[in-house]
């Protein structure tokens, strides 16, 4: 009977012995080695499924989401920019597609009470018509379902130096509209 004590009291000292050396082996690995990483990064994950974030360090998800938080905004906001040609098509909406054209001679416009854009939504809210400012006179004339198109190509295209500006002839579609102004 002691030879068997003694046999299961080697048995257990070798199964304790292993265990503490697995323990020493998974705490004293060198951090730059993939097992240590492996092991470092375990310790960060969220869940204990593997997703694409789990290879990644905790400085490496905060990188991430900051950067994420920082251009995903400012992407999301840049609108889409008009380029200033005679055969310019400026999309308003997926649903509204704008087919717009300008000439190239820039129309003065000075109006106390709002922009060329502005009034030129003014004039469809009439149902077209003319209005003459302090500075230029602008009429807005034809289909006036094209009168989103208008009001945003002109919002596009309108400049502001000293006076307001947009090409003096916009038609979009069978809409026209156009400013003149006095020398």
């Amino acid at each position: 009977m002691s030879v068997a004590v003694g046999h299961a009291g080697e048995e257990e000292g070798r199964r304790a012995n292993t265990q503490q050396q697995t323990l020493n082996s998974k705490h004293s690995t060198p951090l730059n080695e993939p097992s240590a990483r492996k092991h470092e990064e375990t310790d960060f994950s969220f869940s204990s499924h593997n997703h694409s974030t789990a290879n990644m360090t905790l400085i490496e998800k905060i990188t991430s989401s900051l950067l994420l938080a920082v251009i995903l905004p400012s992407a999301l906001a840049m609108p889409a920019q008009a380029n200033d040609s005679k055969d310019t098509a400026v999309a308003v909406a997926p649903a509204m597609a704008c087919d717009c054209h300008h000439n190239n001679d820039a129309g003065r416009w000075r109006d106390p009470e709002m922009g060329p854009s502005g009034r030129v939504a003014w004039l469809c809210s009439q149902g077209g018509g003319c209005y003459t400012a302090e500075r230029g006179r602008m009429c807005v004339t034809g289909d006036m379902s094209q009168c989103g198109c208008a009001t945003q190509s002109a919002r596009d295209w309108e400049s502001w130096h000293q006076d307001w500006f947009l090409w003096s002839s916009v038609t979009c579609g069978k809409l026209s509209v156009t400013i003149t102004s006095p020398p």
